[in-house]
């Protein structure tokens, strides 16, 4: 019965995001409810809410599906050859949240394409701060968005540009990424954090890097001297300093220099014009984008000390993000429906 169940409220979720061409959603479980968030592409979120039997049910049966252990997290995760059909193009993440665990869906992308800085869609203010980092040499950067929101498309491109100022990059990503010539790719483990730290390594680049596993070592190859750009799944600028404020000390924080965070979705393009850019894009990015000063550091580090998460330290992190450079997502959006690129 319970099985049964679990199978046509996951039925019930996927028909809901293919009949609305959604390809990113995410599943908590709260007392005896599902609530879903479809994620759609001009940064709405619609939620349903849904009624199940039994408390944490959900996430067990995932696991079955998946054919993992119990209580195991994974990232960015296939579904296997035996599962059945209309779940086996997505993707699987599950990760911690809160008392309890949240479940990420998405669709990857079927073709990657590797594209320069002025072609993602950044508006000029904010492709001069990714022009920046080209002449930094130090300290972290994020980029972050949902599944399948065009991050790595981003990240791709920055390790593209900084491919021209003759630096040892390092990248660690999964296989399927499109690779760029001259550039030293290594699979995500663990064991290669440690080879890349003893090489000479100027810039070092990872893609959906693992929150648990990977975040740690990245924060420490940035206070090293070396610039770290990672890419990590998150909803928003905030959530994605909320992440590394999570799981680092002030102090490893403060260490890593951190310069940058973006956020961005895809959104499909009205038209299409020559000598244009972005004319060979099928879709751009909108984006929001987060300059952190390292004045910022030692009020971060007080507010950590004295909240002890939850809604008081998502309340102090906007009152610190007042003082920061920041180009909110919505404002982006605007602008481009503005000039009819969406």
């Amino acid at each position: 019965m319970l099985k049964r169940m679990s199978y046509k409220i996951i039925k019930q979720i996927i028909n809901y995001a293919q009949s609305e061409e959604v390809s990113y959603l995410s599943i908590t479980e709260e007392q005896r409810y599902l609530n879903v968030s479809y994620h759609l592409a001009n940064s709405k979120i619609k939620n349903l809410r849904l009624r199940h039997s039994e408390p944490e049910f959900f996430s067990d049966y995932f696991r079955r599906l998946l054919a993992i252990s119990q209580g195991e997290l994974v990232t960015n995760y296939c579904f296997p050859e035996r599962t059945i059909h209309w779940l086996k193009r997505w993707r699987a993440s599950i990760l911690p949240h809160e008392n309890h665990e949240k479940i990420i869906l998405h669709l990857p992308k079927t073709t990657q394409q590797n594209f320069r800085l002025n072609e993602l869609g950044l508006s000029s203010n904010d492709l001069k701060k990714f022009q920046r980092l080209i002449k930094i040499h130090s300290g972290l950067v994020v980029l972050s968005s949902p599944m399948s929101e065009g991050r790595s498309a981003t990240l791709r491109a920055l390790a593209a540009a900084f491919n021209h100022q003759n630096n040892n990059i390092y990248f660690i990503g999964q296989a399927e990424t499109a690779l760029i010539s001259g550039i030293n790719y290594l699979t995500p483990r663990p064991d290669n954090w440690e080879k890349i730290m003893h090489h000479d390594s100027d810039i070092i680049i990872a893609d959906d890097l693992d929150i648990l596993k990977d975040l740690k070592p990245a924060l420490l190859a940035a206070g090293s001297g070396r610039l770290v750009i990672i890419s990590l799944v998150a909803t928003s600028c905030l959530e994605a300093l909320n992440i590394l404020i999570s799981h680092a000390t002030p102090n490893l924080l403060k260490s890593a220099q951190l310069k940058l965070i973006s956020n961005q979705r895809l959104v499909n393009r009205r038209r299409q014009t020559k000598n244009n850019p972005l004319s060979n894009r099928q879709q751009i990015g909108i984006f929001e984008v987060l300059t952190w000063s390292s004045a910022l550091n030692q009020p971060l580090a007080k507010l950590i000390n004295r909240t002890k998460g939850g809604a008081q330290l998502e309340q102090g992190l906007k009152e610190i993000l007042t003082e920061t450079e920041f180009s909110p997502l919505a404002a982006d959006y605007q602008r481009k429906l503005s000039l009819k690129l969406i």
